[in-house]
């Protein structure tokens, strides 16, 4: 019988539980500044995330929304929706669709995406931007998901369509004493293992320390991936919950730092 880690002091070898993000206490409704009170979202916070991407794609290519569908994913779309003011659009693409409108893109989704990824972080994310009715700027950021023009195949824990206004997965509700101490505490531990191990990688030497750390950071990369699959589960996925809980204790940070030392920002994808 697995030992339940609300039976467990606030640490598990040697690593505390974590909190905040998915493991705080929910909003009873969604961001009222967002959503209306029957949980749609409001016109004027709709139309300016069209006119964004609008005026982006637009004269670039065209009639986008032929190809294209638009989501708001992430904790804005959730009720966790405090904190972080980040406005996290995914976005989906029908490689059929588009390649008849624009046949010299590449037609496979990885390739797509990777086209994208690199137009919208140059020229369309923002660290601060003004949402209607908002006084304080939010982030936003604006990401392709090879495989996701139908979003509900990347395992979102929330994703509203802003393409057809309407929620493609709703965000669930939690019960009101769900926490850490939720997760069984084999769960925990794995994820210390983890930690562990990645301590143990920056303490080699040269040239291993670069090899082994490399080979790391892709199995991570390639887990979180996967936890947004069809193979995984999403936002409780191990796989997802180690890597945001090593970047919140900065060991993440240091493998990729290891990786790339030169400051080049590793490709780390926005999941919803």
């Amino acid at each position: 019988m697995k030992t339940l880690a609300w039976n467990l002091p606030s640490e598990v070898g040697g690593y505390p539980l974590p909190q905040g993000a998915q493991f705080s206490k929910q909003h009873q409704t969604l961001d009222p500044d967002i959503f209306t009170s029957t949980e749609v979202m409001r016109p004027e916070i709709r139309e300016w995330a069209l006119a964004k991407v609008n005026a982006f794609w637009q004269p670039r290519y065209g009639s986008w929304w032929e190809w294209a569908n638009l989501y708001l994913a992430g904790s804005t779309a959730s009720y966790w929706w405090s904190g972080d003011l980040d406005f996290d659009l995914l976005v989906g693409i029908s490689s059929v669709k588009l390649h008849q409108a624009h046949p010299e893109l590449p037609t496979e989704q990885q390739a797509l995406c990777d086209h994208f990824n690199v137009e919208l972080r140059e020229g369309f994310n923002a660290e601060a931007v003004l949402v209607p009715g908002h006084n304080e700027p939010y982030s936003l950021t604006a990401y392709c998901n090879p495989g996701s023009y139908d979003i509900r195949a990347i395992e979102p824990y929330a994703a509203y369509s802003i393409s057809d206004d309407r929620w493609a997965v709703h965000p669930a509700k939690l019960p009101k004493t769900f926490s850490a101490r939720s997760m069984p505490r084999s769960f925990w531990e794995t994820v210390g293992a983890m930690a562990d191990h990645i301590k143990a990688v920056l303490a080699e030497e040269e040239p291993e320390r670069t090899e082994h750390a490399t080979e790391l950071l892709g199995q991570l990369h390639h887990g979180r991936q996967l936890a947004y699959s069809r193979a995984g589960t999403g936002v409780f996925d191990q796989r997802q919950v180690t890597w945001l809980y090593l970047e919140r204790i900065g060991i993440l940070q240091e493998l990729i730092q290891a990786v790339h030392p030169e400051g080049k920002p590793h490709p780390v994808p926005l999941v919803p």
